[in-house]
This record gives C-alpha cells, sequence and structure tokens, in this order.
C-alpha cells in the first residue's frame, strides 16, 4: 500500500506551534501531525515563579488574533475552568504566568494531532517532500513548520563551571542552591535577572546572605511598552520591516533592543520598594548589592567558591568578587535544530549566514522538490522584534495556516496603519533627491 503523505508535520509542540495545531484543528480535509520530543506539555517549568507576570495580553494568546471564536482561547479556558467572573472582577494589570502556562497545557492537552515524547531524529528529501525519521518509524510530509524554541546561553567563561553552583535561569525552580550558599551572584540585566532577584530578596529563612547583581547594561533599563513603540509588535510593521534592505533592519533590531528585552516598570518599582524597605527597616534577609556596567570576562573556581572578574565600564577598573553560587540570566538563542542538519544546506541564507525566511514565514529553498518549509522564532532578522514574542503568534500561525490551506480561512492582512511606516498614503508621493528635502504637511 502507498503511504499517503501528511500535508503538514509539525517539529516541535511548544506555544508557536502550539497555535498553528489549534488554528488547523477540526480541519478534516488536512493531514496535519505535530511532534514535540518532551513527555508532556512545558513552557519555561524553571521560570514559573510565583509573582511573575506576563509581559503581553492575555488576549495575544494562540488563536484570538484571528479566529476570536475559537474552542482554544484563553477567554474559552476561563470559562472552562468556572474563572471568568473571578478573572475580570480580580482587575489584573497583568496575568500570572503560571496561568498562561497552564492555559497552554490545557490546549495541548485537547489536540489529538499533537504527539509528546516523539522526537525527531532527521529530515530528509523525498518524492512527497520531506521524510520525518521519529524513533520507531518515520512519515512524509509535503510541509513543514518548525519551531523547536530556543536554547539557554551561557557565555564561555561558564562552560566548565560545575553545574550544581554555576547554572542558567532557565533552571532556576528545578534547582536549590546547595544550603552553605551564602553569597550568590546573578548575571544579566533582563526580566529574568530581575524575577531571580525577588525570588532571592524573599528567602528570609535561607543562609543567604548577600546578593550581587551584575549586568553589562549601564542601568536597569525598562522595557519599552508604550503605544508607538507597541505599533512594532503589529502585522503591519512587520510586513514593512521584511521588506527593508537587510543592513536597515539589523540596524533597526539594535535601536529596538528595549522593546523587546527590557525589565517590566511594574517589576522594576516592586524590586525598589522590596531594596528600600531592605535597606532602611528591615534587618533580616539577605542584602542586594546592584552592579550595573559589568562585563564579566572570566570565572575561577577557588575551593567551593568562586572568583568572578568584571570590568566596570564606567571607571575601567577590573573588579573581583568571591561568591558561592552563580546563577546566569544571560539568555537564549534560536537556531536550526539538528534533525534538519540533512537538509540545511538546502536552505538559502542572507550574509550572515541566517536563514532567507519570506514574508510568509517560509524558508527560501534552493534545493529539489516542491516542498516548503516554514520556520518560526528563526527570523528575527527578517520579520523584526516581534519574531520571538508572544505578540504575534496566533498572527504569524494564521499566515502559515493560510498558506498550508492554500486560501485565507483566516484574517491576516494589516489593518489600517495608525503610523505611516513606509510612504504615506496620497495622490502624490515626492521622492527626495540627493539635494532635494520632503516634508508632508
Amino acid at each position: 500500500m502507498t503511504e499517503t503523505p501528511h500535508d503538514l508535520v509539525g517539529i516541535g509542540a511548544g506555544p508557536f506551534n502550539l497555535a498553528l495545531a489549534a488554528l488547523l484543528d477540526g480541519e478534516s480535509k488536512l493531514r496535519a501531525r505535530f511532534f514535540e520530543r518532551k513527555a508532556v506539555f512545558e513552557w519555561h517549568p524553571g521560570m514559573l515563579l510565583p509573582e511573575a507576570k506576563l509581559q503581553t495580553s492575555c488576549l495575544k494568546d494562540l488563536v484570538t488574533a484571528v479566529a476570536p471564536t475559537s474552542p482554544h482561547s484563553f477567554l474559552a479556558y476561563l470559562v472552562a475552568h468556572g474563572r471568568f467572573y473571578q478573572h475580570l472582577a480580580a482587575d489584573f494589570a497583568s496575568i500570572d504566568r503560571r496561568e498562561f502556562a497552564d492555559y497552554l497545557r490545557w490546549v495541548a492537552e485537547r489536540l489529538p494531532q499533537v504527539s509528546f515524547g516523539q522526537p525527531v531524529r532527521e529530515v530528509t528529501l523525498c518524492s512527497e517532500g520531506f521524510r520525518v525519521h521519529l524513533d520507531a518509524t518515520s512519515v512524509s510530509a509535503r510541509q513543514l513548520s518548525v519551531a523547536t524554541g530556543c536554547a539557554p546561553v551561557l557565555p564561555d567563561w561558564a562552560a566548565q563551571l560545575p553545574r550544581e553552583r554555576a547554572y542558567h535561569n532557565s533552571e532556576y525552580l528545578l534547582r536549590t542552591l546547595p544550603t552553605d550558599v551564602h553569597r550568590v551572584a546573578v548575571v544579566g540585566g533582563g526580566q529574568s535577572s530581575a524575577e531571580v532577584i525577588l525570588d532571592l530578596l524573599g528567602k528570609t529563612h535561607s543562609k543567604l546572605s548577600e546578593i550581587l547583581w551584575l549586568s553589562n547594561r549601564t542601568n536597569f533599563a525598562p522595557l519599552d511598552e508604550t503605544p508607538f513603540t507597541n505599533e512594532l509588535f503589529t502585522p503591519a510593521w512587520v510586513e514593512t520591516f521584511h521588506a527593508l534592505p537587510e543592513n536597515e533592519r539589523n540596524h533597526l533590531l539594535a535601536l529596538q533592543h528595549l522593546a523587546g528585552d527590557g525589565i517590566s516598570p511594574q517589576t522594576l518599582r516592586e524590586l525598589y520598594q522590596v531594596l528600600y524597605r531592605r535597606h532602611h527597616f528591615d534587618a533580616q534577609g539577605a542584602r542586594a548589592h546592584l552592579l550595573p556596567g559589568r562585563d564579566v570576562f572570566s570565572v575561577e573556581p577557588s575551593g567551593r567558591q568562586f572568583r568572578l572578574f568584571a570590568r566596570n565600564r564606567l571607571t575601567g577598573v577590573c573588579e573581583q568578587q568571591h561568591v558561592d553560587a552563580l546563577i546566569l540570566c544571560t539568555g537564549y538563542r534560536s537556531a536550526l535544530p539538528a534533525c534538519l542538519a540533512p537538509i540545511a544546506e538546502h536552505i538559502a541564507r542572507d550574509s550572515h549566514g541566517r536563514p532567507q525566511v519570506d514574508a510568509h514565514f517560509q524558508a527560501r529553498w534552493t534545493g529539489p522538490g516542491t516542498g516548503r518549509l516554514y520556520l518560526q522564532n528563526l527570523s528575527t532578522h527578517n520579520h523584526g522584534i516581534a519574531e520571538p514574542q508572544l505578540s504575534l503568534m496566533a498572527w504569524r500561525a494564521g499566515v502559515i495556516a493560510n498558506a498550508v490551506l492554500g486560501e485565507p480561512r483566516f484574517p491576516t492582512t494589516a489593518t489600517p496603519e495608525l503610523v505611516h511606516w513606509g510612504e504615506p498614503a496620497s495622490e502624490q508621493v515626492l521622492r527626495p533627491s540627493a539635494n532635494r528635502a520632503v516634508s508632508y504637511k
């Protein structure tokens, strides 16, 4: 019997592919499967701290932006759990990350086309498009959607440090600091580092006495979440950004860093208030030492401690600290998963070796066959700072779903702009010459 190829196979079942699976749920004429290596759904389990908040609206869930009546929305989750009225009455400025993680798990468990405990070992080419090799079997697919998430990044100087005392913040809740830790250093200047500092300050019954917070940023800067900056998280901006030359996109990404990687003002306010009370009134608990503008360049084991060396950007002085443990809030990196190695040579690259991804999130393909390869969270350089964020995952899933279905099932066209990123609508647009300025009245 000839095998019938799948129309779509998803590799990874984190939030991004989960959004695509949720939109395609119920499409009886579409053969789709999604494979996830983890045995159960998990979303950043090491950082689901009790007070951690989502940095985006709960309406930017898996489906609502393009399918507001879907049974897989966050509002449907609240109703199914009998929480709708209490959630409204609570009047959250932002919801707990734990609740959003539970919503994602709830959706994952409702989708029969999503299989957990099924790692994809490799992808090869075949006459139908792609062959996806699992542990015990393989399936063919005309189209692939790759959304395997990001991997924690450790600095070179941390690569050989003992993991029981120096680890990435993604493992924070999955580990326990040794009982002899009195002095801990937290390295990093983003949201995760602030959340870790807050949690450590709350450990009043531990032996922890000092917390050092080192960041290479010159201040503990806030996330820019003002209205016009939030326009960068809209389809209109993504379409504008994608059409720009590569060098201009790279320049803009550097300028917009704090639109996606700052600390929420609410977290900064709470942290400052805790520090104020600890400094002036509370005799108990660990003391925090805030050290911005420090470039950590070396760490050496010293018995059961570490000697940490950092260069002060303001003074140029090299400083030395002794600590018992290190928590590294040093970010994540997206990369093509290893299972794509057999076909990676057929993916077109830009001047920096990054995959070229078109406006529909399809990798530009230089190889044989008609198979389509969609990449999620692998094209910040093509689609802008919203690419790794939750903000546009439903819209992006809608774009891919429309392409897979071959028809505009979901509304993904950019709405009329409040901000004219490109040329303004007018009867005539004057294009500046080398010596003529243009003004719009």
